[in-house]
């Protein structure tokens, strides 16, 4: 099984732990954001709080949805997405809008992800890319690319760039 590329990210915190402990953090940076804060951006070119948020939400879309298929679909293989592609079509979300989908999704996923397993995250499936992965990676990917853009939340929340 091919290592998650966001497992750094966790600097061996579990993946549940993490993701309990980002929503807080998330919730209780962006939950007193006003419209100025949503608009703000973490640094020259880079997205703002509303996008990191559209993003996010649009992560736990795609992650919670290749789990719940690779433990549905035999002989599921993930289909890619670009996240640069996604971005236009959630464009016009206002950031109270992302923020509430992220609390909802987050729960619904955190939710599942805590149901699973040992043998449902061992469950494979198939990477285009990554070859042989199982829910566990997908799991640990989620929770490390979270792990990666909480920098970026807190930047935005500080009103600080960078």
């Amino acid at each position: 099984m091919t290592n998650s590329p966001y497992a750094v990210d966790l600097h061996g915190t579990d993946p549940l732990v993490s993701l309990a402990d980002t929503t807080a953090r998330v919730l209780a940076l962006a939950e007193s954001w006003r419209a100025a804060d949503f608009e703000r951006s973490y640094g020259p070119g880079k997205w703002t709080g509303r996008e990191l948020l559209i993003h996010m939400v649009q992560c736990e879309l795609v992650f919670g949805g290749r789990a719940r298929f690779a433990l549905t679909t035999p002989g599921y293989t993930v289909v890619p997405f670009e996240q640069d592609d996604w971005m236009p079509l959630d464009r016009t979300a206002d950031g109270p809008a992302a923020l509430s989908a992220y609390r909802g999704l987050r729960a619904m996923n955190l939710a599942f992800f805590r149901s699973l397993t040992a043998a449902q995250l061992d469950h494979p499936c198939q990477h285009p890319s990554a070859g042989p992965i199982n829910v566990r990676f997908i799991l640990t990917t989620l929770a490390g690319h979270e792990a990666h853009h909480m920098p970026h939340i807190e930047a935005i929340g500080s009103g600080s760039q960078g």
